[in-house]
């Protein structure tokens, strides 16, 4: 009897997908009971994208087993070749290696079957399909979240700290919202810096719940920041501030960056309730750091505004929407405001710090 590695994955685009990984295993353990293939291991995947191997954790760790021999198997099980890879690179790249080590890749599915000539051919050609798939999921995925920002619906999967989610929609949460309102008064009434904002916060002991990847329960000058930058405290949704691209020289490799075309930007009012007004929220860009911001800013709405005084800046600075719903206007340039005035505040206290040392 020959051995095997069962391998399973999903993604987070199960709902597209739809088998999970116990209809994967037992569909595969079907097979091999049928075929008498012996499964010495199992490797599983959850909630990983099939775009790039080196990313998946059981799937790494499968093939450094293949490369020590740990178990001389002749097979990998696969529900379908798309579990195994999702881009014709990876695809064509682990077929080889499993190759070099005498191994076949068994798809119980789509019927493929590496061990010969014919299905190392076809697995290729179907890698190269199963990644113009993935391509066409996102592009579907991300129309579809589009469309739900411009709606005023949330799309976190997680509620922002002051709100929780009821329904898939945003609620306030009394006790966090009290927070909120809080950090914005400090801020804008009191003048109060950042770093000033986030010690007093964690000085009272005030704790966040921790959601989704969050650990942290505290408070830091970027928690602060965030709140102070996100207008979905004044009840609008925003949609598109950043987005994913390509890494140059690098296969499968994306990046995070800001989005500077601003057409592609979402900002509209949303169907959840405020905790602050959006006075409050502009009250931000009153602050005499901005005209400074403005002068080096790249951004067209910064640069239509160095000519105005400050009072007549805060009233252009209003959200503009395009009839697509795309936002001609500020959400941008709060966090690299917000950024600048911590970078100087802190400046300021090690600058007061030393003097103090020295006098």
């Amino acid at each position: 009897m020959e051995n095997a590695y069962i391998y399973t994955r999903v993604s987070t685009l199960i709902q597209v997908d739809g088998f999970s990984l116990e209809a994967q295993e037992a569909e595969i353990r079907a097979f091999a009971e049928a075929r008498k293939i012996n499964i010495v291991g199992k490797y599983t995947d959850e909630g990983k994208s099939g775009k790039n191997a080196e990313h998946r954790p059981a799937f790494t760790q499968m093939m450094e087993d293949i490369r020590s021999k740990k178990d001389n198997i002749r097979y990998v099980l696969v529900f379908k070749l798309s579990r195994f890879a999702r881009n014709t690179s990876d695809t064509a790249k682990y077929l080889q290696e499993l190759s070099s080590y005498g191994i076949g890749l068994l798809g119980i599915k789509d019927g493929i079957d590496t061990s010969t000539v014919t299905g190392k051919m076809i697995a290729n050609i179907m890698g190269a399909v199963a990644e113009v798939e993935l391509e066409n999921i996102h592009e579907q995925t991300l129309a579809g979240r589009q469309q739900k920002a411009r709606n005023g619906l949330w799309n976190g999967a997680q509620a922002p700290f002051g709100y929780s989610l009821k329904d898939k929609k945003l609620m306030i949460y009394p006790k966090e919202a009290e927070t909120v309102k809080e950090i914005f008064r400090l801020y804008t009434e009191e003048g109060q810096s950042i770093s000033y904002i986030a010690k007093k916060l964690n000085d009272e002991n005030i704790q966040r719940e921790q959601r989704g990847n969050v650990k942290i329960s505290g408070f830091t000058d970027r928690t602060v920041r965030i709140i102070l930058s996100n207008p979905v405290y004044a009840g609008m949704i925003s949609y598109g501030r950043c987005h994913t691209v390509k890494v140059e020289g690098k296969n499968n490799e994306t990046k995070v960056v800001k989005q500077d075309d601003e057409s592609k930007i979402i900002l509209v009012d949303g169907v959840h309730e405020p905790i602050v007004s959006k006075e409050t929220l502009r009250e931000i860009l009153r602050n005499s750091t901005f005209p400074r911001h403005a002068a080096k800013c790249e951004r067209a709405i910064c640069k239509q505004s160095i000519a105005s005084s400050a009072e007549n800046r805060c009233n252009q600075e209003q959200p503009s929407i395009t009839p697509n719903g795309a936002m001609l206007g500020f959400a941008h340039c709060f966090t690299d405001l917000l950024r600048e005035l911590t970078k100087k505040t802190k400046i300021s206290q090690r600058k007061r710090i030393l003097a103090e040392k020295t006098a």
